[in-house]
């Protein structure tokens, strides 16, 4: 896969949402940014995308710093059963990622990272995600 071709595609695709920085290396692209949604109290939300010469996909939003507790984990266990094709973990920050393990083109890259942007801020999300969100620390 051409990564210059997808980070230019992907920054035009966003360029009304989202100012990106490159964190990038030679076999895999690197986009990140940060935003803010009224849906989980209007914190700092980042953006992770990393796209690998062999087309796999990561999409990784973190969110605010989370002490692991029997509470937290019940809750992300919660959210994994009920959100398909996105888990939740805990690495000092809660973090929320999908993985697509094969694009078959920049495209259809750059489609799935807007769709899992769209699908983070959805109801169905929010209705599992939104108690997570509520107990990280600002």
């Amino acid at each position: 896969m051409n990564l210059d071709l997808f980070k230019q595609e992907l920054i035009s695709k966003t360029a009304n949402r989202f100012s990106w920085d490159d964190d990038s290396r030679e076999d895999v692209a690197v986009l990140i940014t940060e935003f803010r949604s009224r849906r989980y109290g209007g914190v700092p939300i980042g953006l992770r995308v990393t796209f690998d010469n062999e087309g796999s996909l990561f999409v990784t939003f973190e969110f605010s710093r989370v002490a692991c507790s029997r509470e937290i984990l019940t809750l992300v266990n919660y959210f994994n059963k009920n959100v398909l094709f996105f888990k939740a973990y805990v690495d000092k920050r809660l973090c929320v990622e999908q993985v697509v393990p094969s694009c078959e083109s920049i495209e259809g890259a750059c489609a799935q990272v807007i769709e899992a942007i769209s699908f983070v801020q959805s109801d169905r999300c929010a209705e599992y995600l939104c108690p997570l969100t509520e107990i990280t620390e600002a």
